[in-house]
C-alpha cells in the first residue's frame, strides 16, 4: 500500500457523500485543472502547507497539511447550500480513507476556516460566480524517516 495524498482522501470523502454527490456529480477538480466546460456547481482544491511534526529522536510520522477548497456556484443559496453539505461531510473526521491500494490515516480534519467572494461572471456575462473558501487543517500518519 502507498501513502494517499491527504487532498484525495478529502476528495474521497466528499464524492462517497450523497449530499454532496447528489450536487456536484464528481465534478471536484485541482484548482489549475477545471474543464472550461465544467457545469457548475463544482469545488476546486490545492494544497498549500505540510507541517512535519518532530520528537527528539526524529519525525514523529504526523504531517497537519493545510488544503483549500473552493466551492463554486450559479447563485449565492447554492454556494451555500453545498459549502453547508461540505462542512457537514468532512468536519471532524477520523479514520482511514482508501482509493484503490492507498491509504491515508486521517487523525483529524477541521474547517480552519471559510470566507465568501464573487468571481467576475466567467462568460463576460452580468452573472458573477459566487465563491465560498473553505480552509481545512488535516492530520495525516506517515511513516517516519527514522
Amino acid at each position: 500500500m502507498a501513502q494517499l495524498e491527504p487532498e484525495y482522501a478529502v476528495r474521497k470523502l466528499l464524492l462517497d457523500d450523497s449530499d454532496v454527490s447528489t450536487l456536484i456529480g464528481t465534478r471536484i477538480y485541482p484548482l489549475f485543472s477545471v474543464p472550461q466546460s465544467a457545469k457548475r456547481p463544482y469545488i476546486t482544491y490545492f494544497r498549500s502547507s505540510d507541517d512535519h511534526t518532530y520528537h527528539l529522536t526524529g519525525e514523529s510520522g504526523l504531517i497537519v497539511a493545510d488544503i483549500e477548497f473552493d466551492v463554486f456556484a450559479d447563485t449565492d443559496a447554492q454556494m451555500r447550500q453545498l459549502a453547508d453539505k461540505f462542512r457537514l461531510a468532512v468536519a471532524g473526521y477520523r479514520g482511514t480513507v482508501t482509493v484503490g491500494s492507498d491509504t491515508c490515516t486521517v487523525q483529524m480534519l477541521h474547517i480552519k476556516n471559510t470566507y465568501d467572494g464573487t468571481d467576475p461572471p466567467p462568460d463576460g456575462g452580468s452573472t458573477p460566480l459566487f465563491q465560498r473558501v473553505i480552509n481545512l487543517k488535516i492530520g495525516y500518519n506517515v511513516t517516519p524517516n527514522t
